[in-house]
């Protein structure tokens, strides 16, 4: 539990800060524009605003995982391990096959 709260602490700071990065790549990008004279100064805002979409999808990403995190939390190993009483039902049924094939 205290790992996933760090994860998601962790998580979360990437996601300010790939925010914030893409805000400022997407100010550069915008200021680049207006020097319109330029093809160097296209292709930099060009580059600037796809870096700032890369910084969304990471911000995005981390958002992601906090919740499958928070998901995880909730319903510890719901999908990967069975409960007791289907394995005891498991059990039930394997045992029945082998009485009808004898």
């Amino acid at each position: 539990m205290k790992n996933n709260q760090n994860m998601n602490q962790q998580l979360n700071q990437i996601q300010q800060e790939s925010k914030k990065l893409a805000q400022q790549e997407q100010q550069n990008a915008a200021q680049l524009q207006q020097q319109q004279g330029s093809q160097k100064a296209q292709n930099m805002a060009q580059m600037e605003a796809q870096a700032a979409q890369e910084l969304e999808n990471m911000a995005q990403g981390a958002q992601n995982l906090q919740s499958q995190n928070s998901a995880g939390q909730q319903a510890p190993f719901g999908t990967e391990f069975a409960s007791e009483t289907d394995v005891q039902e498991v059990k039930r049924q394997n045992q029945q096959s082998q009485r009808n094939k004898k």
